[in-house]
């Protein structure tokens, strides 16, 4: 996609999620990946979200939406993430959005630099997962937020 389309993407028409997550192993220990469709008025678009949590940290967050290998906007409910714009230390959750990310190319941008930090009141994934639809302006789901999968990797 195009800066251009990434625009228009979030900026008209209804976006939903037709499905829940199917969680797969991720490229870490304890971490599980579900990649959800977005429809973009009622048709399937290229544009995915991409959750990720990790097993053996309750809160632990990470969404993010993508087109092919394009990230153009990401929630990290993490802390000890590193600000390259600021180089500093991050230890609150943060959300790095298009509009403070966009910037003038007509191609998504390879870093996220800029953030925000998050509301302190979504500090539990359920809230979060809700949170980041919304500023995303994607339809809550009647499955949402989605059954979180389980620690058997744990014992």
């Amino acid at each position: 996609m195009t800066a251009d389309e990434v625009d228009h993407f979030l900026h008209s028409g209804q976006r939903s999620l037709p499905a829940g997550p199917a969680w797969r192993k991720g490229n870490r220990d304890g971490e599980r990946r579900s990649s959800l469709p977005v429809a973009h008025n009622g048709s399937t678009s290229r544009v995915t979200l991409e959750v990720t949590v990790k097993l053996a940290e309750p809160n632990y967050l990470m969404m993010l939406m993508r087109s092919g290998t394009g990230v153009f906007c990401r929630l990290c409910m993490t802390t000890g993430h590193f600000d390259r714009l600021t180089r500093t230390l991050i230890n609150q959750a943060h959300f790095h959005s298009w509009e403070a990310n966009r910037g003038k190319a007509k191609t998504i941008p390879k870093k996220l630099n800029h953030l925000e930090l998050v509301p302190g009141e979504i500090a539990f994934k359920e809230r979060a997962f809700n949170w980041f639809l919304q500023r995303n302006g994607i339809e809550t789901p009647r499955w949402a937020p989605p059954k979180w999968p389980e620690g058997e990797e744990l014992f």
